[in-house]
């Protein structure tokens, strides 16, 4: 699969990206019972919408079918999505002077080979979050799936199982990646034999120029894209926790001034 390049990974940028992402999201979500049905048939948050966030999806080269998608935030004065559970944990980080990068809203198709689209978001997630100065990946996870991310992506727990009340008050467990180390840790693991180097190489090594396009985007979400999905479409904006939408009002209006100038 690496090998034949089967798959592309990009940053949504229009409202069809973002639309397949989120449905996508509440398909797999649903299916596993974190969310409840909602009459849109989407999953997304605010913290999607960050300007510094980037909702990553992979798709088929051939087909054009999304096969996975997983969100990327940067930690800022408005937080993480695990704080609302894991607090603690990550202001232990924070005082350490880490510069935290969380994994949110992963999902993938069911298929073993669509599912093997995440390598190809997960490499360009990593990309995007060292070219930003994120030290760590942080993702809450549910506690069946850490196999998957401690054996082959080398993630380490760094906190009790709890529960997510934003899913559902599913089970969740937080682990770490430390971004300034995982290459040495992956070469350790997997460079001994062909087949675990071409896995490190194709997630570490910097030399895919498909990936340079994607960050040099300079924008995540346009305004009359937050807006339609935030208030047009779904009038979500009203319950957002103050200082969101405090900080969506100014960043938003701006943006709208600069478009029509």
């Amino acid at each position: 699969m690496l090998r034949s390049r089967e798959y592309r990974a990009k940053f949504a940028s229009s409202r069809e990206d973002f639309l397949k992402a989120f449905s996508l999201v509440y398909r797999r979500y649903l299916n596993y019972r974190l969310i409840k049905t909602n009459e849109k048939e989407l999953f997304y948050t605010p913290y999607q919408a960050l300007p510094d966030s980037r909702v990553c999806i992979s798709y088929h080269k051939l087909t054009g079918q999304i096969t996975s998608t997983a969100t990327v935030v940067l930690d800022s004065e408005l937080g993480l999505p695990s704080d609302s559970t894991y607090k603690a944990e990550l202001d232990a980080l924070r005082a350490k002077g880490r510069k935290l990068a969380e994994i949110t809203c992963l999902a993938a198709e069911r298929d073993l080979c669509y599912r093997n689209g995440i390598l190809f978001v997960f490499r360009l997630l990593y990309r995007y979050a060292r070219l930003k100065g994120a030290t760590d990946f942080v993702i809450s996870i549910h506690p069946k799936h850490r196999d998957f991310y401690e054996k082959i992506f080398l993630f380490e727990p760094i906190g009790e199982v709890k529960y997510y009340q934003n899913l559902y008050n599913a089970p969740a467990v937080l682990e770490k990646l430390d971004l300034t180390t995982v290459k040495e840790r992956f070469y350790k693991v997997y460079g001994e034999f062909p087949e675990g180097k071409l896995f490190a190489d194709f997630l570490i090594i910097i030399d895919y120029l498909d990936d340079i396009p994607e960050l040099a985007k300079v924008r995540n979400m346009k305004a009359r894209d937050f807006w339609h999905f935030f208030m047009d479409y779904w009038a979500l904006f009203p319950s957002f926790l103050p200082h969101f939408q405090k900080f969506f009002s100014i960043k938003f209006d701006m943006i709208v001034c600069e478009e029509v100038a």
